[in-house]
């Protein structure tokens, strides 16, 4: 299986009212139980939004589900994420997640689950 070699790291981008930007991000590791990654962020305390990158290139044979924020479901927006046999994929180049409401104190929490051969040819065929 793919996710038990993946050792990356997730990435919070945030803006304080200058966009988002390579100065004001941060970078953490994932603890792992099972399938289960989360990554802890502390980020300034008048932000006005939070983008989650879940892997610092994207392009990998895994999809998601379950993305919680300190314990719960959130709203957000997705971006570059391909959706293969019902599955969301991070089969694309820089995967990443807007939350709908920006929160200082962050525990992301993400399913990631392999994709098998079957995900793995229609994955190629959607991004001809």
């Amino acid at each position: 299986m793919y996710i038990d070699t993946l050792d990356t790291r997730a990435v919070c981008y945030y803006d304080i009212g200058n966009g988002y930007n390579e100065t004001e991000k941060m970078y953490a590791a994932y603890e792992r139980e099972g399938n289960i990654f989360s990554a802890e962020f502390k980020l300034p305390k008048y932000i006005k939004s939070v983008r989650i990158d879940p892997c610092l290139i994207g392009m990998e044979p895994i999809w998601y589900s379950d993305l919680k924020i300190n314990g719960s479901p959130v709203e957000y927006e997705e971006y570059n994420i391909l959706e293969v046999n019902g599955k969301k994929c991070l089969c694309k180049k820089i995967p990443y997640f807007v939350l709908k409401k920006a929160v200082s104190d962050i525990k992301f929490e993400i399913t990631f689950g392999d994709m098998d051969i079957t995900d793995l040819r229609c994955a190629i065929k959607d991004m001809q």
